[in-house]
């Protein structure tokens, strides 16, 4: 009995190995492209927001609307570091950026979004 033990310790090993979830890669950037939906939370209040996304090769740009205003704004650029996102809008009144990490299934991100005057606050977006 005691000469059977080791192949049962590796056929437990195996079988639990083989059991667990595959991790899943940090998404490229066609990975992002599509409709995301977005809320920033600023003190009392929530701004909401769409952008659409399209890979442009190994960029990604895109346009981006909140309830605050009528006018789309550019999405500049969407970097990715392993799961770690940079995102920069141009608005009028200059850059708003936006730092983050994306979950592991790449479909969510949360980060804090610093407007062109200095102001930073919670952001959190889903794609749809």
């Amino acid at each position: 009995m005691l000469r059977n033990f080791p192949f049962l310790a590796l056929g437990t090993a195996l079988s639990v190995f083989s059991a667990a979830p595959a991790l899943s890669a940090p998404p490229g950037p066609a990975g992002l492209a599509g409709l995301w939906t977005f809320e920033v939370t600023a003190g009392a209040g929530v701004t909401r927001g769409a952008m659409t996304l399209a890979a442009d090769g190994a960029n990604v740009r895109g346009t981006l609307m909140t309830d605050q205003g009528a006018d789309a704004l550019p999405v500049r650029s969407v970097t990715l570091a392993g799961r770690d996102m940079a995102m920069r809008v141009e608005s009028p009144n200059g850059d708003v950026t936006f730092r983050g990490r994306l979950d592991a299934a790449g479909r969510s991100f949360s980060g804090t979004v610093t407007y062109h005057d200095g102001r930073r606050f919670p952001m959190a977006g889903r794609q749809q």
